[in-house]
């Protein structure tokens, strides 16, 4: 069962169908992956079950009578930069998607001496290449660029709108080894075009009275953005986080901001509402398949 947000728009095809992916790990331990067909009443109205070995798009998979996609060569898709974008790191990135058929990428002028690098996700579905100036430490960048090739490939709905943004973050953080915290903002981030960030009065309460045993380090200019971006998420129901981020543009630097959402959503000020899926088990219980 797919769970689709209030307020989460169903953006169809030419067939009326949007695709919506779902990796998830079977009782074996083996990672799996289906291809879920919804239409604009939030019907699933056919599922393909994918390996890598096998055309994604095949016709035996489906159990209801609508046309069947073909597999074809992946549409291209340029990246479009964002004005907080410095390329001091990347001159070229290329994001191979054969979940979603699609490729995405970017080519600047080369300026310095550069190195290559080539990551292939956990399934194989998607295969990052990137060009760095010399500035970049290619071991490091590695382990970011293999971190987002997983995460795209882990996505139930994934927009390029959040691709941009990827591009700045990495040109703060491309020379630090990864932690696990940059692991959740990326998380955040890849899917900061379609998750609906929301607050209410009450958490606002909630960080005024306890800002400092909830965040006993918080600054003075800290607890402002935190307070700001609750103010601008208060009972969301349409904008996506990338929205709540264009408001606030001109008073926070983006991975600060990034770093602001991951604080408030780990002491649960800030729920990061997104398309999730469920399965149902022999005792018709719910069972959480994808975060």
């Amino acid at each position: 069962m797919v769970m689709l947000p209030e307020g989460v728009e169903v953006r169809v095809d030419s067939r009326g169908l949007c695709e919506y992916v779902d990796v998830h790990q079977c009782k074996d331990s083996i990672l799996t992956a289906n291809i879920l067909f919804v239409d604009t009443q939030y019907n699933v109205r056919s599922q393909v079950h994918v390996t890598k070995e096998q055309d994604i798009y095949s016709d035996k998979h489906f159990d209801l009578v609508i046309p069947a996609p073909k597999k074809v060569e992946l549409a291209i898709r340029g990246i479009d930069l964002a004005e907080e974008f410095k390329a001091n790191y990347i001159r070229e990135l290329e994001i191979k998607d054969e979940l979603r058929q699609l490729k995405y990428s970017i080519k600047l002028i080369r300026t310095r001496q550069f190195g290559k690098i080539a990551v292939t996700s956990q399934m194989g579905f998607v295969d990052i290449k990137v060009i760095l100036t010399d500035l970049a430490d290619e071991e490091i960048s590695y382990e970011w660029f293999q971190g987002i090739a997983n995460i795209i490939e882990s996505l139930a709905q994934f927009d390029e709108r959040a691709l941009p943004y990827v591009l700045v973050y990495l040109d703060e953080k491309i020379n630090d080894k990864m932690t696990d915290e940059n692991r959740t903002e990326l998380e955040i981030l890849l899917r900061s075009s379609v998750a609906l960030p929301k607050s209410n009065r009450k958490v606002l309460e909630i960080l005024k009275e306890q800002k400092k045993k909830i965040f006993p380090k918080i600054s003075p200019s800290d607890f402002t953005d935190y307070r700001n971006i609750l103010i601008n998420c208060l009972n969301n129901t349409s904008e996506c986080l990338l929205d709540i981020y264009e408001k606030m543009r001109r008073h926070i630097h983006f991975y600060l901001f990034l770093s602001a959402i991951r604080d408030l959503s780990q002491n649960a000020l800030l729920s990061l509402e997104k398309v999730e899926f469920y399965t149902i088990d022999e005792q018709n219980d719910f069972i959480h398949d994808q975060l």
